[in-house]
């Protein structure tokens, strides 16, 4: 994937600068004090990391910041860590469950008056396989060898 051409991201900044010049006020206030040495950064005040964000309760009070951490900062503002999908797990199924559904397939069939080769012409089966359902006899075949 290519990424986007920087003429959208400076005119995505711009368009966010547009719509919340308060907040970009206490970004670059912050930005520069810093720089300044007027502000210094803190641990994290819930986890205690050392990679932090300046976290404004109010951003007309440009300096009075909270440091967070990039993941309480995002709890802060209500935006939460999407959660990992997890792995749809796939019931666990009857060895012979093709069986027990044509089974009850068959039966219905021949309770309802179908020959045997009906029955197989409907579940798309064979004869022999249709009768051995319908009469619950192993489907196995022996090898010799």
């Amino acid at each position: 994937m290519t990424p986007p051409h920087p003429d959208y991201l400076t005119r995505a900044a711009a368009k966010w600068i547009d719509n919340n010049p308060a907040k970009h006020a206490a970004h670059i206030t912050v930005a520069t004090a810093i720089k300044r040495g007027k502000l210094n950064k803190q641990p994290c005040e819930v986890c205690g990391s050392s990679n932090v964000h300046a976290h404004h309760d109010d951003y007309t009070k440009h300096l009075e910041v909270r440091w967070l951490c990039p993941k309480h900062h995002k709890e802060a503002h209500g935006i939460y860590a999407k959660p990992k999908p997890q792995k749809k797990l796939r019931p666990k199924l009857n060895p012979n469950w093709k069986r027990v559904q044509l089974l009850g397939e068959a039966l219905k069939l021949r309770s309802n008056g179908y020959s045997y080769a009906a029955i197989a012409s409907t579940l798309c089966i064979s004869v022999g396989l249709a009768f051995n359902i319908v009469n619950n006899k192993p489907c196995h075949h022996k090898k010799t060898g």
